[in-house]
């Protein structure tokens, strides 16, 4: 039921996260994500609204997980936690992804 909620904003953001080619370190991480999350940045009320009306809808793990997507062939698997941090924390927001 909650991916029928997500596909009309994931028709919209997939065209859009097409016209960047996939993560090759030719830009430092950060700045490729920032430059990902900030092409679709202009749809945050809509995901932020579908979250509030359904709890888990478009919570942090779906966006971290749309981030992922675009770092392809270059760091996928993406970890499930962060062995470089003190207590390994879980990769589940796109804060944690970044750092």
């Amino acid at each position: 039921m909650a991916d029928a909620r997500r596909e009309p904003l994931y028709d919209i953001i997939g065209p859009i996260f097409a016209k960047h080619d996939q993560y090759t370190e030719q830009e430092p991480p950060d700045e490729y994500l920032d430059k990902a999350w900030n092409s679709i940045l202009h749809l945050y009320e809509s995901m932020t609204t579908l979250e509030n009306a359904n709890i888990g809808d478009f919570n942090n793990v779906i966006k971290c997980g749309l981030l992922k997507i675009k770092l392809g062939g270059k760091y996928i698997p993406v970890p499930v936690n962060d062995s470089y941090t003190a207590g390994n924390p879980a990769i589940n927001s796109p804060a944690t992804l970044r750092t």
